[in-house]
């Protein structure tokens, strides 16, 4: 998940540049035609400036979306807010999720542990993986196809 955020932020910069540098085409062959007095240059700023700015501002508002998806603001550069494992943030995703468990009798899809924890359904997804792989719940998949994680600590006897 980190290297997935790390490649949309790199997309995300790569993108505003694309932005700046089809703006500056739009200025100088704009100058160009109005210096020279032809509107010949008006047919390169049209291919060269305005269409890359058009393409990377609807680019732009599409890795911003996931970005926020994953946690993270678009707004700054700086790292993930991705906990450590470990950590005590970490520790309170888990919480989150073992509460929510609780609450629904020991079965959590990553739907409603999302809802349940107000988390972004990846994280959860995520956090639920890590879980099982280290034995703490059991996955299970229902003949429909969902994905279910029993928390036999919470089941009712």
């Amino acid at each position: 998940m980190e290297k997935e955020v790390q490649g949309l932020q790199r997309r995300l910069r790569s993108t505003r540049k694309e932005i700046t540098s089809g703006l500056s085409m739009v200025l100088l062959f704009g100058v160009m035609s109005i210096v020279f007095g032809s509107r010949f240059w008006l047919f390169p700023m049209v291919f060269v400036g305005v269409v890359p700015v058009i393409q990377g501002i609807s680019r732009v508002g599409g890795i911003k979306s996931r970005l926020r998806n994953f946690g993270v603001d678009p707004e700054t550069d700086d790292s993930p807010r991705i906990p450590e494992p470990g950590s005590r943030e970490d520790t309170s995703v888990q919480a989150k999720i073992l509460r929510a468990a609780q609450n629904r009798s020991g079965v959590l899809t990553p739907a409603i542990a999302a809802l349940e924890t107000g988390l972004p359904i990846e994280r959860v997804d995520t956090e639920l993986q890590e879980m099982a792989g280290k034995g703490y719940v059991s996955m299970e998949v229902t003949d429909t196809g969902r994905i279910e994680y029993h928390f036999d600590e919470f089941k009712p006897r």
